[in-house]
């Protein structure tokens, strides 16, 4: 959708006061947006967070990610806008490098909340078994023996790759 026909449904619609923009370059647009509607249109963002520092940088009003880990948005978000930006990339830093295993595997957004209980299992209805675990070896950077995601997140890395890890 263009930022003029947001802008045109903002104006025409008495209930239209936030706006989840994916399409295009969101990182691109959000200034018209925000200066078009006088500062009064809420622009948030999705496409798993990826962005979110910038986001946040260039005023989006909030981001909706996926759930696997908002939790780690969520306080990235809060320590950006508490002043501590630089604990706000630390944090944020660990989201990105989950963003990318969830990108790539078909099941990583749903093994993740699988490792976290949420689900009993990690597999995808109609696409058959899946023997390999999402997560994947650069996950492992976040720590050895046990992969800590900030704040609630902690899972033996046996449970991760069992034992045929190397």
């Amino acid at each position: 959708m263009s930022v003029d026909s947001i802008l045109e449904m903002y104006r025409n619609g008495s209930h239209f006061a936030v706006c989840k923009d994916e399409t295009g370059q969101p990182l691109a647009r959000i200034r018209i947006l925000r200066e078009k509607s006088n500062e009064q249109l809420k622009v948030f963002s999705g496409s798993h967070g990826r962005t979110l520092i910038d986001e946040m940088i260039r005023g989006f009003s909030g981001s909706m990610p996926a759930a696997s880990f908002a939790d780690l948005y969520a306080s990235a978000w809060d320590l950006w806008h508490d002043g501590k930006k630089r604990e706000a990339i630390e944090t944020f830093g660990n989201a990105a490098l989950l963003i990318h295993e969830v990108i790539t595997y078909d099941e990583g957004m749903k093994y993740i909340l699988y490792l976290r209980g949420v689900f009993k299992t990690y597999q995808l209805r109609g696409r058959g078994t899946r023997a390999a675990p999402a997560a994947t070896p650069s996950a492992v950077a976040l720590a050895s023996g046990v992969m800590e995601i900030e704040l609630h997140l902690t899972i033996p890395l046996s449970r991760c790759y069992g034992k045929s890890w190397p």
